[in-house]
């Protein structure tokens, strides 16, 4: 037990003042129970590799599952479309027909999937290799009316057993560069509903220094409270961007009525009552 809370304590001090979201993976415990004190201590969510794990997940409480594979039989597609009712479920894809194959099942289950398209950056295992690939699968995507394109998985799994210190960190380096060649432009930063003054104190600075700031909100995330609203922290944060005219528009996912404290901002609206 000691040496478990330790491990706690450490990785909460590794990300405390970064951009960075913590999803443990299942397969790392296969304890439910584990899984809560994870969320509890700051995970975004949780991470499985097989359908049968995220259906125990969600069964035993969990709202934010990733299943880091893509799910290919139709009959598991099926559950799956199901279980995107019972909570936020994320899928990895590579594949067109796969695509349809879920968007079909959703719409049957009345069900919204969200998707990472999965892009090869040396495990070999599966993923496209191509900008051009990730653009054309995000635009099948964003064509199903039951699918989210959620952005894309870059797994650098043969990277873990690499022992020098020096090469892991050249070959992750080289990895980073492949990925923001997909988004040339663009910086993506990531915070949570109660940002810390650090997090809060970058995203200001990094608005300053670009042309427009495009904010994704999502009132989702917050079900586990029993509420559903943005934090004050989190509509402070925009309104100092939109004092300077630095937000250009407010992307929102979920209820509408939790943007009412923001509506000087123009937004699009992506989700129902």
């Amino acid at each position: 037990k000691e040496i478990f809370e330790k491990n706690e304590e450490r990785m909460t001090k590794i990300l405390s003042g970064s951009s960075l979201s913590l999803r443990p993976h299942y397969k790392s415990h296969k304890c439910a129970a584990i899984a809560h004190r994870q969320i509890k201590n700051g995970a975004v969510g949780m991470t499985c590799a097989k359908l049968d794990e995220a259906i125990d997940l969600c069964d035993s409480g969990i709202e934010n599952i990733l299943i880091a594979n893509q799910i290919t039989d139709k009959q598991k597609i099926s559950r799956l479309a199901h279980l995107a009712g019972a909570c936020r479920l994320t899928v990895c894809v590579d594949d067109k027909e796969n695509i349809s194959d879920l968007e079909r099942a959703a719409a049957l289950a009345d069900s919204t999937v969200y998707c990472l398209i999965e892009f090869e950056i040396g495990m070999q295992r599966c993923g496209v290799k191509t900008h051009e690939e990730v653009a054309a699968l995000a635009e099948h995507i964003n064509a199903c009316p039951h699918l989210v394109y959620d952005g894309i998985q870059a797994y650098a799994g043969h990277l873990s057993h690499t022992v020098s210190e020096s090469e892991r960190l050249a070959k992750t380096q080289a990895n980073t560069a492949k990925i923001k060649e997909l988004f040339p432009n663009s910086e993506i930063l990531m915070f949570h509903e109660y940002p810390n003054a650090s997090q809060i104190l970058r995203i200001l600075n990094r608005s300053v220094d670009s042309d427009g700031v495009i904010f994704l909100t999502f009132s989702e995330c917050l079900a586990y409270t029993g509420e559903e609203h943005l934090t004050h922290r989190v509509i402070s944060t925009i309104n100092a961007m939109q004092y300077t005219n630095r937000v250009k528009a407010l992307i929102h996912f979920g209820n509408p009525k939790v943007l009412e404290p923001l509506s000087h901002i123009p937004r699009v609206i992506l989700g129902g009552v």
